[in-house]
């Protein structure tokens, strides 16, 4: 397992580690995971004023991340999870054009870092929340005590030098070495039997595949056996160091490989690029010490841990090491235990397993494009999901990632025909997903008549029965959102929202009038989907959403005051100096304003919008 820093029995005293951020914990061998990066620092001055909408969405994602710490504090983990996702969703909304980008991205990244650290956190006390995993292999290694007899142990010795040439490892051992090994395939026979079955019932799907990854490496192809004591080949394997992954990295390893981890990527969990990353990792570590058992214990422990360890026993071997007791236990054990798997997975008829009989995974990749649910691709395809699933397990929200270029792995044989049924998808991108939470008494029906949605509509798109689904409080629910559908407080966003016409004037880009309106450029993109944003030519006519503002007959542009608004924020969405709004509207800068009050908006072209004169 490519581990990371052990984690610090774990505190129950959460408030400490929310004013702290972190578990802490050190290892004398691994690198640090790097913090993850922040959004760039707004510029001071010619930054796009937000809209109230990007307002509400960032207060609503941060009320949300107060109850999911609130909820950790109540030891309420399922709970803090949810909303720690929840906010996560909402904040996804806030576009990169906007001033409240930074600060979006920078609370997210947070969540992200303590959503991870509550994970691994509540895993460390065995504590489970509602997202399943199935534990990694190498975790049940760790204190293995099993007795052998001598006759046991001459049977593995004798069968070991018959079958040799099968090999392309040297498994040339010692005594102690063949002691060993024969201990631990008695622990895959007996006290570890079913985790082991699991993983070598899952082998055929993708060693081959492995094997020849090793092999055009110029690797051993059978240290492509090593996932079968990492993860038992299950891609959605997680240690409880939080290693992940088919190939079990931890978050600063599979950084330092080239492994993707963000909100929508795990390529820990990718079954390809995964295996590169391993491959490149030992080679490194062959490299390093010239020995592949030694490079497989670093694997496992870390290669600062080993070269401390030859260091202090004076000699390049890992069976001395491991005699003298140098390493973990659980790494004295690793080798040991990947030998023994080996040994079984090469004939495992012969040490009482069935002999696996899945079919290897074949697949081919295809483009696809962002905004759709992988269930609604294999429902619209007619394919089976867990397949999909399990060939494109690095995609974290069982979603394509929306705004980048995806290659989406599907069965052999259905590319083609997904090409064209990805096409015809209709897409439903995060930012036009409403979450709900269930209210007492709240019902399909009722849910889906206060968000003007279908009953059938809402049931698919949660994965319930139009019929037979019985909501309970505190359930989220998922609803589509559109230029017709509902905002978060349930009314549909044409019913706050007038529709008039704008006449592009001389300089006018789409950010510009978006800017100008208080909307985002998004929304202008999609109500007027034939204009290309870059050619927009003077006199051309679009069509424009008005939230809280309309445009005169001359052009200038109204506000209508809504509850809470002052005088400074008015004049900054905007984007106009308060002095000038100000002396627009015959005003002081005591004046009291009220709800529904109407101010005009300066023309921009008066004053330089960079220098605020």
């Amino acid at each position: 397992m490519v581990r990371g820093p052990k984690l610090h029995p774990w505190v129950w005293a959460w408030g400490t580690f929310l004013m702290a951020w972190g578990l802490g914990g050190c290892g004398v061998h691994r690198p640090t995971a790097s913090k993850l990066p922040v959004g760039p620092a707004a510029p001071a001055r010619s930054t796009p004023v937000p809209s109230p909408a990007q307002d509400d969405i960032l207060r609503e994602a941060q009320r949300r991340f107060q109850e999911a710490r609130q909820a950790v504090q109540d030891e309420r983990y399922d709970q803090a999870k949810l909303a720690f996702d929840e906010a996560a969703v909402l904040l996804l909304q806030v576009p990169p054009d906007s001033p409240l980008y930074a600060q979006a991205q920078a609370l997210l990244e947070e969540i992200m870092r303590m959503t991870v650290e509550l994970e691994q956190g509540l895993q460390a006390q065995g504590i489970a929340l509602s997202e399943s995993y199935e534990p990694a292999i190498i975790d049940q290694v760790k204190d293995i005590h099993v007795f052998v007899s001598k006759e046991e142990v001459d049977v593995v010795q004798t069968w070991l030098g018959q079958t040799a040439v099968q090999f392309d490892l040297p498994l040339r051992l010692d005594a102690t070495a063949v002691q060993a090994v024969t201990e631990m395939i008695k622990a895959f026979q007996t006290v570890r039997r079913s985790e082991f079955e699991r993983g070598l019932q899952r082998m055929p799907l993708l060693l081959e595949f492995y094997r020849q990854q090793f092999a055009q490496a110029g690797l051993p192809q059978d240290l492509a056996y090593l996932a079968l004591i990492e993860s038992g080949f299950n891609p959605f394997a997680r240690s409880r160091a939080g290693a992940k992954g088919v190939w079990q990295f931890i978050l600063g390893t599979a950084r330092r490989y080239g492994l993707q981890v963000n909100w929508w990527l795990d390529e820990r969990s990718d079954i390809v690029r995964s295996g590169e990353a391993a491959i490149a990792y030992l080679k490194d570590l062959y490299a390093m010490f010239g020995d592949w058992w030694l490079a497989l214990a670093a694997y496992n422990v870390g290669e600062g841990r080993i070269a401390w360890a030859i260091e202090r026993a004076g000699v390049q071997d890992f069976w001395v090491i491991r005699r003298m007791g140098l390493i973990p236990a659980e790494t004295r054990n690793y080798v040991p235990a990947f030998i023994a798997a080996l040994v079984i997975a090469k004939h495992p008829e012969r040490f009482g397993f069935e002999v696996p009989s899945a079919p290897p995974l074949t697949w081919e990749e295809v483009p696809a494009r962002g905004g759709v649910r992988l269930a609604t691709v294999a429902q619209a395809a007619g394919i089976p999901y867990e397949p999909l699933r399990f060939l494109n397990a690095s995609l974290r929200r069982e979603y394509i990632p929306v705004g980048v270029s995806h290659v989406l792995r599907v069965p052999k044989d259905v590319g083609t025909r997904l090409v064209q049924v990805l096409e015809r998808i209709p897409r439903t991108t995060v930012e036009d997903v409403l979450i709900y939470r269930v209210r007492h008494r709240d019902t399909l029906h009722r849910v889906a008549r206060r968000f003007g949605v279908s009953v059938k509509q809402l049931a698919e798109w949660n994965g319930l029965s139009p019929t037979e689904a019985h909501l309970r409080p505190g359930q989220v629910l998922r609803i589509p959102r559109g230029p017709d559908k509902p905002d978060l407080r349930g009314r549909p966003l044409a019913s706050r929202t007038s529709t008039t016409t704008y006449r592009v004037r001389p300089g006018d880009t789409l950010y510009r009038i978006a800017q100008r309106l208080g909307v985002s450029v998004e929304v202008l993109r999609r109500m007027n989907p034939g204009v290309s944003p870059h050619r927009l030519s003077v006199g051309q006519v679009l069509r424009v959403p008005v939230p809280s503002a309309t445009l005169g007959a001359s052009g200038a542009v109204v506000h209508q005051v809504r509850p809470g608004e002052t005088l400074f924020r008015i004049a900054r969405l905007y984007g106009v100096p308060l002095e000038r709004l100000l002396e627009y509207n015959g005003l002081s800068s005591d004046a009291p304003i009220r709800p529904g009050d109407v101010l005009r908006i300066p023309p921009k072209e008066g004053y330089d919008a960079n220098s605020g004169t």
